[in-house]
């Protein structure tokens, strides 16, 4: 039930969701792509394809995603393609000019991943892995991997703090090949 108005609380005071479980719908929470103007909804936009695979960054440009692991994601879209995920979606709390220049700084191939900016932390607040700052004045997604089929989680990974390991492009690679694995954190 707070997953539902969560949103409309003031953040200052809101606890976090409960965590999203495999087999949840992903909310149909707003997002931006590529301008402020061109909102998204997160289950609207994402349950078109067959298999997704969201990747969520604690911001645009951090140095391990950016250095790391969204160039290692993109070198492995063929070993992503051939276990079935058509679309990789990497989300961030952010302004969209920033994620668009995010995107940007990659070359991708927009037709098979897409950049989605979070600005007020809605979509990770709605799925409980929203962090605040240290000093509580700031939102920001947890680094997580999550696989949708048709907008309803199949997987999910969610990263300690500062942590690269079951987000990694192999971690998620052995998890698509090994299903029997999947596991809520």
């Amino acid at each position: 039930m707070l997953r539902h108005i969560l949103p409309s609380i003031n953040r200052r005071y809101a606890t976090i969701a409960p965590l999203i479980k495999i087999g949840d719908k992903i909310p149909n929470t707003p997002l931006r792509e590529a301008s402020p103007f061109n909102q998204v909804n997160a289950f609207d936009a994402l349950k078109l394809y067959k298999k997704v695979l969201i990747l969520g960054s604690p911001g645009a440009f951090n140095p391990l995603d950016s250095r790391s692991q969204i160039p290692c994601y993109l070198d492995h879209m063929h070993d992503l393609a051939s276990h079935g995920v058509d679309m990789l979606a990497f989300i961030s709390v952010n302004d969209p000019f920033v994620t668009k220049a995010w995107e940007e700084s990659f070359n991708v191939d927009n037709s098979k991943v897409r950049f989605l900016a979070d600005p007020q932390g809605e979509f990770v607040s709605s799925i409980g892995l929203e962090q605040q700052s240290k000093e509580g004045t700031q939102i920001f997604s947890k680094r997580f991997a999550m696989i949708l089929e048709e907008g309803k989680v199949k997987q999910l990974f969610v990263e300690p703090e500062n942590g690269l390991t079951c987000s990694y492009p192999s971690s998620i690679l052995h998890n698509l090949s090994h299903p029997e694995f999947t596991r809520n954190p």
